[in-house]
């Protein structure tokens, strides 16, 4: 698709970085499961952080059968947005600095998926999805929690992606004798090693947990050569899949 599938999913600002074809909207779906679903309840604008999935030419999400969320979106329109952060963008003037990321935002009318079995094939895709295999070494889900869980669906029809890449702009508007470094940040993931960790109940570690250790950066390159690494955090999440950061180069001089 060369064109926006609707008015109100039309970039307008910088439309040179609109993509409105399946391929790119659904690479960043994949690759981010967090997302913000935008909605009225009770008269007043919400959006909600939760995650999401996607399958075939929709996404979805799900959470409590007492969520307001849920019950404000079922069968009402929301807009559902996607960004993930690539990297910061460093130029030579302040208000050239901007960010690299890739952004989808879809429109729709959301809907309830109503029939547990349809259901419980959803949550598997998206366990599988996060923890690959996890599924089926868990216990079966029951039909009580099935009933404490509402999903909701949201067709792809009306949707939109905004990607920036590449280094700054303007970079040659600057003083004479000015001594600035510029380039791009890199937020950057590393995955340790598969940890086990005991269940809710005390019991033992299961050996085939897929919690991975990783550890969130910031990976600098600078234009005249040279990587710099810094401000490392660690958590535990599922995903399978990361970069690898290798060495720790000093800052070079500025150009003169």
């Amino acid at each position: 698709m060369t064109d926006a599938p609707s008015e109100r999913t039309r970039v307008k600002r910088l439309n040179k970085r609109a993509h409105y074809d399946e391929a790119t909207v659904h690479a960043i779906l994949d690759a981010m499961p967090v997302c913000h679903v935008g909605y009225v309840f009770k008269g007043s604008p919400v959006v909600t952080p939760t995650l999401q999935w996607r399958e075939d030419d929709h996404l979805y999400w799900h959470g409590s059968s007492a969520s307001r969320m849920l019950e404000a979106c079922n069968g009402a329109d929301v807009c559902v947005t996607v960004m993930i952060l690539d990297g910061i963008v460093m130029a030579r003037s302040a208000f050239n600095h901007s960010c690299n990321y890739r952004s989808v935002m879809v429109f729709g009318k959301a809907f309830m998926v109503t029939d547990p079995a349809e259901k419980e094939d959803r949550l598997k895709t998206f366990t599988n999805r996060l923890f690959p295999g996890r599924w089926d070494i868990l216990r079966p889900v029951s039909a009580k929690e099935l009933k404490a869980t509402t999903m909701l669906g949201l067709s792809l029809e009306e949707s939109s992606a905004k990607v920036r890449t590449g280094p700054p702009v303007g970079s040659h508007l600057v003083r004479r004798n000015q001594r600035v470094v510029f380039g791009r940040r890199h937020l950057v993931g590393i995955f340790g090693e598969v940890t086990a960790h005991g269940g809710e109940d005390g019991g033992a570690a299961d050996d085939r947990a897929d919690a991975r250790r990783m550890v969130f950066g910031v990976r600098t390159e600078h234009p005249f050569g040279g990587v710099e690494v810094e401000g490392i955090e660690c958590c535990v999440v599922g995903l399978d899949a990361g970069y690898r950061v290798a060495g720790h180069h000093p800052t070079p001089p500025p150009p003169p």
